[in-house]
């Protein structure tokens, strides 16, 4: 916290995106209670309009019970694969506990069918984050001074890289001045970089100059 405070930094900033599920939340919300197709339907054993602090007294019990199990187990995870860089802060290690205790305990007076959201959701953000990852660097297009690519240089960095365990290499991003060059330009460097035999990964091309 006092590194936040040096450099005025807001650390609930973080969360401005999982707040704007909030509308959507209160949206779906108001589509289970007015919608008597939606309230009334069972999908799993669980009756989508009822909250399981309700259902656990249904015979049905236990399908709310692993709902609820399910809700804590994916928020948990999902917390804790998305706050990773923080755990050094003390401060931060409680956050995940924290936050799905919370989830949980609202979770027990909200219709099922927002728990089921709220599973797939969760689900979705950890399957994502274990197929997304790793490093990809932008790289940059260097240039001689007359203006023309420097492969040259333009290998080195594709060295540099490959030597360092960058997981991917963009080419052609903004950084790479592609607003500003030629089509030749273009396809010269993505040939170039093609033709490196030292790329064994996986290789990005964005931004190109059509």
């Amino acid at each position: 916290l006092a590194v936040y405070q040096k450099y005025n930094i807001n650390p609930m900033s973080g969360c401005l995106f999982s707040m704007l599920q909030l509308p959507l939340f209160i949206a779906f919300f108001e589509a289970i209670q007015r919608t008597p197709a939606i309230f009334e339907d069972i999908f799993l054993g669980l009756q989508l309009g009822t909250t399981p602090a309700v259902g656990i007294t249904s015979a049905t019990f236990y399908m709310y019970a692993i709902l609820v199990i399910l809700i804590g187990a994916t928020t948990y995870l999902s917390f804790k694969m998305n706050s990773t860089g923080n755990m050094q802060d003390p401060s931060m290690k409680m956050m995940p506990y924290m936050m799905t205790g919370m989830i949980i305990f609202t979770s027990l007076f909200m219709p099922s069918a927002l728990g089921i959201y709220w599973i797939t959701t969760n689900v979705f953000t950890i399957i994502q984050n274990m197929l997304v990852k790793g490093s990809i660097v932008a790289l940059v297009t260097p240039f001689h001074e007359d203006g023309s690519v420097n492969f040259e240089k333009m290998e080195e960095l594709l060295e540099f890289h490959i030597a360092n365990k960058t997981d991917a290499i963009l080419v052609l991003g903004t950084t790479g001045e592609s607003p500003t060059m030629t089509h030749e330009e273009d396809d010269s460097i993505v040939k170039f970089t093609l033709e490196n035999k030292s790329i064994d990964k996986q290789f990005v091309c964005s931004n190109l100059n059509f």
